[in-house]
C-alpha cells in the first residue's frame, strides 16, 4: 500500500505539470520582431495620447497671457503668432481628447508621455520664433534655433541663442511662462 500511495502522488503531480514549448533560437528570433513592434504600439496607446491632449490644452492655456500682453503692448504680429500657437495647442489637444480615452498610466506609458510632451510642446512653441523671424538663416536653421530656444525654456536650462537680438517683450514673457510651467 505504501508504494501505491507514492505512485498515486507522483501521478497526481505529473498531471498538474504543463509542458512548455521548446524554445529554439529560431523561434525566439522570429518572434522578436513581432513583440518589439507590438510592444511599441502597446506603450503608445490611446491613454497616452489622451493625456498628451490634456497637456497640450494646458499648454494652450499658458499662451493666453502672452496674447493679452501682446495686445496691451500693441505688438500685433506677436499677438497673431501666439494666437496661432494657442490655436494649434487647443486644436490638437481637443482632437486627442475626443478620439482617445484618458486612463491611469503605467510607468512605460508615463515615460512615453513625457517624451511625446517634450517633442510636441517644444515644436509647437517654435511657431512664434519662426513667425517673428527672430533668427536669421534658411528655414532649417530657423527651425533648429527656435527648437533649441523652446527646449531650453521647457527644460529650464536657461541657455539662449537670443543674446544681442532685439525681441518683442511678449516673446520674453512667453519664454518665461514656458520656463515656469
Amino acid at each position: 500500500q505504501g508504494k501505491s500511495l507514492r505512485y498515486q502522488k507522483k501521478k497526481e503531480k505529473s498531471a498538474f505539470k504543463t509542458k512548455r514549448p521548446k524554445r529554439s533560437i529560431k523561434n525566439i528570433l522570429s518572434n522578436l520582431g513581432k513583440t518589439a513592434s507590438s510592444s511599441i504600439a502597446s506603450v503608445i496607446c490611446r491613454p497616452v495620447l489622451a493625456n498628451l491632449g490634456f497637456l497640450l490644452q494646458i499648454s494652450g492655456i499658458f499662451t493666453l497671457p502672452s496674447i493679452a500682453y501682446a495686445l496691451i503692448q500693441n505688438e500685433l504680429t506677436a499677438a497673431t503668432s501666439f494666437l496661432i500657437t494657442a490655436f494649434v495647442f487647443f486644436t490638437l489637444g481637443f482632437l486627442l481628447n475626443a478620439v482617445c480615452e484618458r486612463k491611469n498610466l503605467n510607468f512605460q506609458q508615463s515615460c512615453a508621455l513625457m517624451v511625446l510632451f517634450y517633442i510636441f510642446v517644444t515644436l509647437i512653441n517654435c511657431i512664434p520664433y519662426i513667425d517673428l523671424n527672430i533668427f536669421q538663416g534658411n528655414i532649417l536653421e530657423q527651425l533648429l534655433n527656435s527648437w533649441f530656444e523652446s527646449i531650453s525654456a521647457t527644460s529650464t536650462t536657461g541657455l539662449t541663442l537670443m543674446e544681442g537680438i532685439t525681441v518683442p517683450q511678449t516673446l520674453m514673457l512667453a519664454r518665461g511662462l514656458n520656463e515656469w510651467v
